[in-house]
């Protein structure tokens, strides 16, 4: 006959600890646990469920029930959303005219450029430079 020897425990609070630690952070536990999107929607189903009377088989339905308002939710949310960017966007600017009134050919709004660049306006000659090939 086998007798009940007691295990020798010789731990401390603290190396205690630590051990389930370090048993309960491996990858079997770990694994078992349902992602972030599974609880979620296990969470909303039961919200659903709490607001079904007791007496109704709810069944699969209450899962596509659930399916399908998170569907419609998203929709509208990205439909807000995209409102509220659209609002939000600065108005486009109003078209600036290129050519001020006057009537110069190509070549002296090329020339204008080369003056512009020399004393150093270069966003100046850029605009310049842009009117002589608009001009062509």
């Amino acid at each position: 006959m086998l007798a009940a020897v007691p295990a020798p425990v010789d731990l401390g609070r603290d190396e205690a600890q630590d051990l389930l630690v370090r048993e309960l952070s491996g990858s079997v536990y770990t694994e078992a646990r349902p992602g972030l999107l599974q609880r979620a929607l296990t969470w909303l189903r039961d919200r659903v469920l709490e607001l079904l009377p007791d007496d109704l088989d709810a069944g699969p339905a209450v899962d596509a029930l659930v399916v399908a308002a998170l569907v419609v939710l998203v929709l509208v949310a990205l439909r807000v959303g995209a409102q509220v960017v659209r609002r939000r966007r600065a108005p486009e600017p109003a078209a600036a005219e290129v050519f001020t009134g006057d009537r110069r050919s190509a070549e002296d709004h090329r020339a204008r450029a080369d003056a512009l660049a020399r004393e150093g306006d270069w966003p100046g000659a850029v605009a310049e430079r842009f009117r002589a090939v608009v001009r062509g």
